[in-house]
């Protein structure tokens, strides 16, 4: 399977900063589509958990896919906190479905 293009939008609430933002949702995403592609967990028959370490699987870089598009939204600040922001990059980080 390849992965030819990916758009994730985040409604952020009010963005504090721009830049670090970005890149942690990129950075989610990556995590995110590192596990569906790249990280193969292993078990025996007995249900034991084989893959125990960074050493046994690769760990997903950016470079490792195409690029991703991130959309951040301000359209439903925060009522609750006074700078108005709002949890990040938490659909981002979700396993995309394969």
């Amino acid at each position: 399977m390849e992965l030819l293009d990916y758009v994730v939008v985040e409604d952020c609430g009010r963005i504090i900063n721009p830049l670090t933002l970005r890149g942690q949702v990129i950075g989610s995403v990556v995590q995110g589509l590192g596990g569906a592609f790249m990280e193969h967990l292993m078990y025996d028959e007995d249900g034991q958990f084989l893959t125990g370490s960074l050493a046994d699987y690769l760990v997903p870089t950016a470079s490792d896919f195409p690029k991703i598009r991130a959309v951040m939204l301000e359209d439903y600040p925060s009522r609750s906190i006074r700078l108005a922001p709002r949890a990040r990059a938490r659909a981002a980080s979700l396993p995309p479905v394969a």
